[in-house]
């Protein structure tokens, strides 16, 4: 019987700080009275320079003081070998807190455009902006997260020559818990259309009567909402089984299998806890068009409203299952040549993904209305959820897999070589989510996917001055010579669009009778006539990792 126990602390801590000038009590006579007061408001502004100059100043992303995450950690293991049985028990404990601040441009954002003097420099040089731009505040999040799992395994000897092992683990993991009250989330439920504005086709908003800025939008620990939003899937249950067979009672011939189910963790950033902290109502915007520099505070004119963005996520988000399975041969001929052959895979199932949860509807015979094609009208004129722009949605919705057959040769040459060869068969496929309304129409293969690996090794142990004594022996001996090599198959690429007036199009269309396969140069890898752009309102039907 053997227990063992361990405590351990992680702590991950980040700090992304800018040199040089970076604050306003740094530059001597500069003052600037803001219409926002926030918490790394004392930061130099963005310059953003039309023309093709560079961005200037401070980016609103930095400095990051003090990203950090904290792990503390329990574990007690159980081990307990009876008879033919092998035991195992135990549990493991994490307590995790993430600190870390959302960026946001809380230290204002200047725009130059050329439009007094015709060279976006110049009105820079002379203090002529068009524009100026503020978010304000930058919130800092505190979530916490628990982990606890039990486990329980059995190996046991069914007979002399088939060995078993059968167990599994409960997890219960909820969902990480920002701060109560401190982040909103966009529920689809939650949206009242008749609180919902005008929006115009330049993608700004009049408002209604009605007109509610948090439309949809529910905020954690408040009016009965949890302080994790949800609370649908904390329990997780992750089985496993597997055999090892001596066929023939030898020693030399095994068949061995198994099945496993586990799960990825769930972290701060992957579902509401980060991000939608800077949703409404926490977070505000002013834009003014022709303010004066450097003090935008009471001048200029403010710029109509336009839609905001949404960060939210789905309230079914869960941990992403990873099912594991394998079944492989293994076989000793001859003196020392061993051969296996083994099919394996993985299938991940809720994996996380995000698209545009406001993306336009389809319309009678369209992927969407071909009206967005021009350009000329704002996209979210047709969004579903009227008054938001795009609203970034995480949810764990997609299916991934992986197959493979694997085929090893290992033969020692004697007591100094040993060489080795390695090929695997393989095929990953995935989902690309480009139609929200039809997430499985883009399955195919996967940016990974590599069908084809060929490996082969060789280490050579080098026999001079092996069995010489003294310090010929400690410098000389025992070196060794080893050689590695790959030949591998290209990864899958997904064709994109990128014309005019493209709309919603992101893939081409594939024309009919034309070939794939290109010239293989840099000039044309791949046959470029095979491809041409959609019609207006469709996404393009090329499909999903066809170029290799």
């Amino acid at each position: 019987i053997v227990n063992t126990t361990s405590i351990g602390t992680n702590i991950y801590n980040l700090d992304l700080t800018l040199a040089g000038t970076v604050y306003v009590d740094q530059v001597p006579g500069y003052k600037a009275t803001l219409p926002f007061r926030g918490a790394n408001s004392n930061r130099l502004p963005t310059i953003t320079l039309a023309q093709g100059w560079s961005n200037q100043g401070v980016p609103y992303s930095r400095p990051l003081i003090h990203a950090a995450g904290l792990d503390d950690s329990f574990s007690d293991d159980f081990t307990y070998l009876h008879g033919k049985h092998f035991l195992s028990a135990g549990v493991n404990i994490v307590l995790n807190t993430k600190r870390q601040a959302v960026p946001a441009l809380d230290n204002g954002a200047w725009t130059f455009s050329g439009n007094f003097t015709g060279n976006a420099m110049a009105d820079f040089l002379i203090g002529a902006p068009s524009a100026f731009s503020q978010q304000s505040s930058e919130r800092r999040i505190y979530a916490h997260a628990t982990i606890i799992s039990p486990y329980v395994e059995d190996r046991f000897r069914v007979t002399r020559r088939l060995t078993w092992s059968i167990g599994t683990r409960i997890t219960h993991m909820p969902l990480p818990r920002p701060q109560t009250g401190f982040v909103s989330l966009f529920v689809p439920s939650q949206y009242n259309s008749a609180k919902a504005p005008i929006v115009n086709p330049n993608g700004t908003i009049t408002t209604t009567p009605n007109y509610s800025p948090t439309n949809g939008l529910i905020i954690n620990g408040v009016n009965g909402v949890p302080d994790n939003f949800v609370n649908n899937n904390n329990w997780y249950l992750a089985p496993m089984t597997g055999f090892a067979w001596d066929i023939f009672g030898n020693g030399k011939t095994a068949l061995r299998g198994g099945y496993g189910l586990t799960y990825t963790r769930i972290f701060v950033n992957q579902d509401c806890a980060y991000n939608c902290g800077t949703n409404p109502p926490f977070v505000q915007s002013t834009n003014l068009n022709n303010p004066q520099f450097p003090n935008p505070g009471g001048t200029g004119t403010a710029a109509a409203t336009g839609v905001p963005s949404l960060y939210t996520a789905d309230t079914n988000i869960q941990a992403t299952q990873v099912h594991t399975y394998s079944l492989s041969f293994e076989r000793q001929f001859r003196k020392n040549w061993m051969i296996s052959i083994a099919g394996l895979g993985t299938g991940a199932r809720h994996v996380v993904g995000t698209w545009n949860l406001n993306q336009p509807m389809p319309v009678s015979g369209y992927d969407f209305n071909p009206a967005i094609n021009p350009g000329n009208v704002s996209v979210y004129t047709f969004a579903p959820y009227l008054g938001y722009a795009g609203i970034s949605y995480m949810a764990t919705a997609i299916n991934q897999n992986w197959n493979a057959l694997a085929i090893s040769v290992r033969h020692p040459v004697g007591s100094n070589l040993f060489v080795s060869g390695n090929y695997t068969w393989s095929h990953n496929l995935t989902y690309s989510v480009v139609h929200v309304y039809n997430q499985h129409q883009y399955h195919g293969n996967s940016s990974l996917n590599t069908p084809h690996v060929f490996t082969t090794s060789v280490v050579y142990g080098i026999p001079l001055f092996a069995r010489s004594g003294g310090l010929s022996r400690t410098l000389l001996g025992g070196w060794k010579y080893s050689h590695l090599s790959t030949i591998r198959a290209g990864l899958s690429l997904t064709p994109g669009l990128s014309v005019p007036q493209q709309g919603l199009a992101v893939r081409p269309n594939v024309v009919a009778g034309q070939p794939l396969a290109g010239a293989k140069t840099v000039a044309q890898w791949f046959n470029t006539a095979a491809f041409t752009r959609p019609a207006a309102g469709f996404f393009g039907n090329a499909g999903t990792g066809i170029l290799r």
